[in-house]
Formats: C-alpha cells, structure tokens, sequence
C-alpha cells in the first residue's frame, strides 16, 4: 500500500469504525482518487461502499459496488453479494427492472431465499402475478408465508381470477391473522 493511498484512506477507515459515515464517505471518495492499484482501490470502495449505506446514499453506494465488480480483485461470491446490494438499492428506489436485472445476475451463482423475496415484491409490484406466485413458492420453500405475503398472494390470485386457490389463501389468513376484513373478504 502506497504512502500516498495509507495517508487518504486511514481517515476513511477510522471515521467508518466510529460510525461517522459522513465523514467515511468524504475520505474513502478521497482515498479511491489517491488508489494507485486494483487493491488499494477495493479497499477504498468497501469503505465507500459501507460508508454509503451508513448514509444511505444510494448512488454513491451503487456507484462504489459496480466498482468492486468491475475489480479483478473480489471473489465471485462478494461480486454477486455487491449484485444482490445493487437489486436491493434498485427496488428501495422503485427502479424495479435494474432490481430484477441485479437480483437475476447474482442468482447465477446460487440463489437465496432473500432473492426469491425480492423477485416477489417487484413482480407483484409491477402486476407479474405469475412470476411473483412463482417466486414466493420459491421464497417459502415449504415454510409458512407471513401475513404480508399472504395478502399479496391473494391479491394475485385475485387478479387472475384463481378464486379456488384464493378461498384458501383467505382461510389461511382467517386461521392465522384473524381480521374482520380477512372475514368480509371470505364471505
């Protein structure tokens, strides 16, 4: 590590380890321009990158992840838990496709059920109901769906139109989550 490089991103990492992510951000920006290798920058743009979401600055946060892919130094492992950050950031902001796109990319190398959640609310979202139930079954893998994902699943099946899945969906909710609208709707 170059002088130069250590003198920018000291700072950076002490304002980071105080949670001072304001202040992280500033100097790791500082020390990423002072990088005169692969690896100085990676160790720049991690800093930048939880400095970011300390923040949540989201552009600086995808900014310094597309970065880190574009780097030789991260492992395939970290490169698509930078795609899952990015999908992530992508559907906070309702950039929903980028958020597939990301999401989808990262899959490539193992999928989790954290992916499949995050499919499902963006297809529901945009009104794929066929990819959202899809991925929600994936998602649960067997387990039981919170009251959320229940509402939503109705909501699907609603607008397909699948009334025979739907009255179970809403006895699921009746058993498990007891409202009157949960009633009113069964009735």
């Amino acid at each position: 590590v170059s002088k130069e490089f250590f003198e920018k991103f000291k700072p950076a990492q002490d304002a980071l380890q105080r949670r001072d992510y304001a202040t992280a951000l500033r100097a790791a920006k500082e020390s990423a321009g002072a990088a005169k290798n692969n690896t100085e920058k990676e160790y720049a743009l991690k800093v930048q990158l939880s400095a970011a979401f300390g923040v949540q600055n989201w552009a600086d946060a995808t900014s310094a992840a597309e970065q880190l892919i574009g780097l030789p130094g991260p492992s395939a492992a970290e490169k698509n838990n930078y795609r899952r950050m990015m999908g992530q950031i992508a559907e906070q902001q309702r950039q929903y496709d980028r958020a597939i796109q990301f999401t989808q990319e990262a899959m490539k190398g193992g999928a989790t059920q954290r992916d499949y959640e995050l499919l499902f609310r963006v297809y529901a979202i945009r009104g794929d109901c066929n990819s959202a139930l899809a991925n929600l079954d994936k998602a649960l893998a067997g387990k039981p769906a919170n009251e959320t994902q229940l509402k939503a699943r109705n909501s699907c099946l609603f607008k397909q139109n699948n009334t025979a899945a739907r009255v179970g969906t809403v006895e699921e909710l009746l058993r498990r989550f007891p409202k009157k609208a949960y009633f009113t709707d069964y009735i």
